[in-house]
């Protein structure tokens, strides 16, 4: 067991040595907040070898509207996930972009990321799902940036970027 732990400890020092000379640049570019945001892909090796594989460091890059999105969310809930709030209309808004129990049924459906007659909860409450449905309505009808209308206008986050 001792001599197993050593092994995968030696490995991973082993592993970050070669990550970090492979891609020195890409590391220092990130930063923590972006390893938790943007998802990145990581193959390691647990015991190297002489004929171990190097490292492989796949990160997605964010698109200007994926940054945009990630603002939104903090002028419409400051990143809290599990928040539902009665709107001004009397009807709930829940999550991070606050989204609206009809419009996250309705472009979740029409986009093909929630399936008809689904349970909206716990679904309604996961950032990710929200974010990819929101930019699949700014993108396929650019008004529809007008759902966050009072972050958008009245807090100042400025229009989302065209595609």
């Amino acid at each position: 067991m001792h001599s197993h732990l050593k092994n995968l400890a030696v490995s991973a020092l082993v592993g970050t040595a070669v990550l970090g000379s492979v891609y020195p640049a890409t590391l220092n570019a990130l930063s923590t907040a972006d390893a938790y945001r943007f998802p990145a892909t990581f193959v390691f090796t647990p015991e190297i070898t002489p004929k171990a594989t190097p490292v492989v460091l796949k990160v997605t890059e964010p698109s200007a509207l994926d940054l945009w999105l990630e603002q939104l969310i903090q002028k419409e809930s400051h990143g809290r996930t599990h928040v539902k709030i009665l709107d001004v209309n009397g009807k709930y808004s829940y999550g991070c972009l606050q989204f609206q129990e009809w419009t996250f049924r309705a472009f979740g459906e029409k986009y093909g990321l929630v399936k008809p007659g689904a349970v909206l909860e716990p679904l309604i409450y996961d950032c990710e799902l929200q974010k990819a449905i929101a930019k699949h309505m700014i993108q396929n009808d650019y008004k529809l940036w007008q759902s966050w209308y009072t972050s958008v206008v009245e807090r100042d986050l400025g229009f989302p970027p065209r595609s």
